[in-house]
């Protein structure tokens, strides 16, 4: 059985006091309370036409790391519609700050088989680019099983998130055995 069966398993556990965490932090944080349906993975609005190249960072310096490479990307793909997603709403106003219009943002859902799914087959990605080291083992699954190829980039890991990878080394292995490619900030890194 795999490991990723055992871990979505805590998640749905979880998702009750992620769902009252989410409440209380619309309440007490103004910020969390826009778009908070893109965690299950409920989209308003998706207008991405043609070929989508995705990138996920995760708050405010992953959102800055990338600035360079959808810069890049948009001058070698300009058929291709950008996509951003976040988790942070400071990440979202960075977004929002440094790129206006140029691409769409969305908050990526909780990494739940029907929440990923739901976003994958809706935003319909050629591509996901992860930024730094994220790992998702419902996400990436479930791009591999859609053909979606997945690159992380400017990955890096510090002493303490190695020694919490060991521990679930399994896990990681299975996650990780879904990437095409990492492209790492050091050779320490890599």
């Amino acid at each position: 059985m795999p490991l990723r069966y055992l871990y979505t398993a805590v998640l749905f556990f979880l998702l009750p006091l992620a769902s009252i965490r989410l409440l209380y932090l619309a309440i007490t944080v103004p910020m969390y309370r826009a778009k908070w349906k893109e965690r299950f993975a409920c989209y308003s609005n998706t207008r991405e036409v043609g070929p989508v190249i995705w990138l996920h960072a995760v708050s405010v310096g992953e959102v800055e790391a990338a600035v360079p490479l959808v810069r890049l990307l948009k001058l070698q793909f300009p058929e291709h519609h950008m996509v951003m997603t976040t988790v942070t709403p400071t990440g979202a106003n960075t977004v929002k700050r440094r790129f206006g219009e140029e691409l769409s943002h969305y908050y990526l859902p909780y990494d739940l088989p029907f929440a990923v799914d739901a976003f994958l087959r809706q935003v319909k990605p050629a591509v996901g680019i992860i930024m730094e080291t994220e790992i998702w083992p419902n996400l990436y699954h479930h791009c591999k099983t859609l053909d979606i190829p997945v690159f992380i980039a400017n990955a890096r890991i510090s002493d303490k998130s190695f020694a919490g990878y060991r521990r679930i080394k399994a896990l990681v292995k299975q996650t990780l055995d879904g990437v095409g490619m990492v492209f790492a900030q050091s050779e320490m890194d890599q």
